[in-house]
């Protein structure tokens, strides 16, 4: 069983742009599910198929305080809604444009160099849990 969690998202890098996003995983830690808590933040490393965001504790979704050594190697990316409709600024802070980072986690970004394991995969901040819903 899965279950599809509202989030808040802080700062993004790669596609996704906006302030809010859906996220389907596994209802249990067995089975590589992430239990999002309410108020705590989230480096979520999720991917997108058949229009619909995954995301799992096998696949680097971790505790932003569980998240010391992604977070070395980030760089700042984009806040959410800063860009609307601008698709070619995926890659982070690779541009002169970027907005500046701020700090705590909304100062966090991901630009994995080519090869990586989370090269594929969209990096989220979380700010919070909204909303939790079974589906099968």
């Amino acid at each position: 069983m899965h279950v599809r969690v509202r989030l808040d998202v802080v700062q993004t890098w790669r596609e996704a742009n906006a302030e809010h996003v859906e996220v389907r995983t596994a209802s249990q830690s067995a089975a590589c599910g992430v239990h999002f808590e309410v108020g705590r933040s989230y480096l979520v490393l999720a991917e997108r198929a058949d229009g619909e965001w995954t995301a799992s504790l096998c696949g680097g979704t971790r505790a932003m305080e569980d998240a010391d050594d992604e977070r070395l190697s980030l760089g700042s990316g984009v806040i959410p809604g800063r860009h609307r409709g601008r698709r070619d600024r995926v890659h982070g802070a690779a541009s002169a444009d970027a907005p500046a980072a701020r700090g705590g986690c909304a100062g966090c970004a991901i630009t994995s160099p080519a090869g990586s394991p989370i090269a594929p995969a969209i990096a989220l901040v979380i700010a919070m849990w909204m909303r939790r819903r079974r589906i099968r």
